[in-house]
């Protein structure tokens, strides 16, 4: 009973609604009103269908046919104009002309040519211009393709068959261009401009840039001149076919080539070298990537004699010399191997770290007066695995199975924890003044440690070195100090050929001859027992 009264109740509520509803007007307050839109709605902009045309007002213009004949004129601020895929043609003058400093002028999507003048002329622009040249196809222009001012971004470009490509007489931008088939590719005067990520290659000259300009290269083919302080990065693998030039030649300050894991590969016998920067400049940084195939006589994968170069993550392979840096420059993880004469030349107060040279024709590794190595190597090198200048410092390195010396460090060096094996000379080998503490020579031909006056070696260890007439440590001057080191194993243990030097707290055992000391030197007594021993003995086992 109760669920039949509640449907009741509704049914009555829904019928009260119903009536309710039914009782509106169903007159139209009035006339329908139009849907459609006009002309102008659907294309609010301005359309040019004929050559010879002036924007003088402010909007937004497109061609809607190709135009031939005279300039398209601009002579007014805030007009972008769409070429919507067209072509303008000028025939007897530029093809786009730009009357004075507009601001906010944009032009877009199409071609443009011009037989007897520049294909776009903006260059009255300035650095409030505010404007925009895009996405454009610029031919056969008699001067420039597209010149500007100050103030404009010219970017997704292509330009081809001009006189020149791309000019900037201020301080625009160019971004993300291609230029080729040009007399000159991309040329700035003036200064400011900010020139980034084009690919200019295949004119006869691709650059002619300004010293104060903002320059981000994409370097796409070689040989090249550098001439400008600016930042490289090879656009992939570069191959120089041309005999007797460089790579790229480097004639300025302050440049950054990044290499970006790619290679730069030379011609053979008859090169240059793959990179070039003479002792005149300063401030060269090139990384991560190859140099191969420089073997020009005399001729280097890299080559950066400048003052002060930091040369990083580099590989110098089968080229005349692998790596040659100037004065106080720095080396990291850089590897030569296969080079014709040496793996890597610094000059005086370089650093290098982590460095590796192997199977060059002549020394590995060679680092003028004053120089740091830390953690280098050195192996089957045809001269010595690594020479130091005097004053060097020498840490962690390594150097084994070379024609001569393993290591050589000049007067007045240090060297610690390095290691010298199977090299056809002496291990190590160290001039008048050296320190030497920690190092390890083993089964070399020649000494382990050959020593001049005046230095101190300590703590060192020298086995089976020799090849019939070899000593642990040999010394053949005065005022050494060689002091607790280990020699087993060799032709002579400890061999002293001069007069004044100290020999204290070392180990001899298993050498042919343990001690051969000359008269007139301070020796530790050589006892066999430490039973009773002093603190300065010698140990003859």
């Amino acid at each position: 009973m109760k669920n039949i009264t509640t449907r009741l109740i509704m049914v009555g509520i829904f019928g009260a609604c119903a009536a309710a509803w039914g009782q509106g007007s169903l007159t139209p307050p009035g006339a329908p009103a139009p849907t459609m839109k006009t002309l102008d709605q659907v294309e609010p902009r301005i359309p040019i269908s004929s050559a010879g045309y002036t924007i003088s007002h402010p909007g937004s213009y497109y061609l809607t046919t190709n135009l031939i004949g005279d300039s398209l004129t601009i002579v007014t601020s805030n007009v972008t104009l769409d070429l919507m895929g067209y072509a303008i043609v000028g025939t007897n003058w530029n093809a786009i002309d730009l009357a004075g400093n507009r601001v906010g002028v944009h032009v877009r999507n199409g071609t443009v040519s011009a037989v007897k003048g520049n294909g776009i002329d903006f260059s009255l622009s300035s650095s409030n211009a505010a404007g925009v040249i895009e996405n454009l196809r610029v031919v056969d222009c008699e001067i420039y393709g597209i010149v500007v001012g100050g103030g404009f971004t010219v970017r997704g470009c292509q330009v081809q068959g001009c006189q020149i490509g791309i000019g900037v007489v201020g301080d625009s931008q160019v971004i993300g261009c291609t230029i080729s088939q040009c007399a000159t590719g991309l040329l700035t005067s003036g200064s400011g401009a900010y020139i980034a990520d084009n690919i200019v290659k295949g004119n006869q000259d691709n650059y002619a840039l300004s010293a104060g300009d903002r320059l981000n290269i994409l370097l796409c083919e070689i040989p090249e001149t550098i001439e400008w302080p600016c930042s490289v990065k090879l656009a992939g693998t570069l191959t120089c076919t041309q005999t007797g030039t460089n790579g790229i030649t480097v004639a300025a300050d302050n440049v950054t080539i990044d290499l970006a894991g790619h290679t730069l590969v030379g011609p053979g016998a008859d090169s240059g070298h793959g990179i070039y920067q003479d002792s005149d400049y300063r401030n060269l940084r090139v990384f991560n990537g190859k140099a191969v195939d420089w073997g020009g006589n005399g001729n280097a994968g890299i080559y950066a004699r400048g003052k002060s170069a930091v040369l990083s993550d580099l590989q110098a392979l089968s080229n005349y010399c692998g790596i040659v840096a100037g004065y106080g420059s720095r080396l990291s993880s850089c590897t030569a191997g296969f080079n014709v004469n040496c793996g890597i030349l610094a000059d005086i107060g370089s650093t290098l770290s982590g460095c590796a040279a192997y199977k060059n024709g002549a020394d590995g590794i060679f680092a003028d007066i004053g120089s740091t190595l830390s953690s280098c190597s050195a192996g089957f090198n045809g001269g010595g695995g690594m020479y130091a200048g005097g004053g060097s410092t020498l840490s962690g390195c390594t150097a084994s199975y070379n024609a001569d010396d393993g290591i050589y460090a000049g007067y007045g060096s240090t060297l610690s924890g390095c290691t010298a094996y199977n090299n056809s000379d002496h291990g190590i080998s160290a001039g008048s003044g050296s320190r030497l503490s920690g190092c390890a020579a083993s089964y070399n031909w020649g000494d382990g440690i050959h020593l001049a006056a005046d230095s101190h070696v300590v703590g060192c260890v020298c086995d089976n070195n020799g090849g019939g007439d070899g000593a642990g440590i040999h010394v053949t001057g005065g005022g050494n100090r060689i002091e607790g080191n280990n020699c087993t194993d060799n032709d002579r243990g400890i061999d002293v050929d001069v007069s004044t030097n100290l020999i204290v707290k070392n180990t001899c055992s298993g050498n042919t001859t343990n001690y051969d000391i000359v008269a007139n030197n301070a020796v530790g007594t050589i006892t066999n027992t430490p039973v009773g021993a002093g603190p300065w003995d010698n140990f003859d086992l």
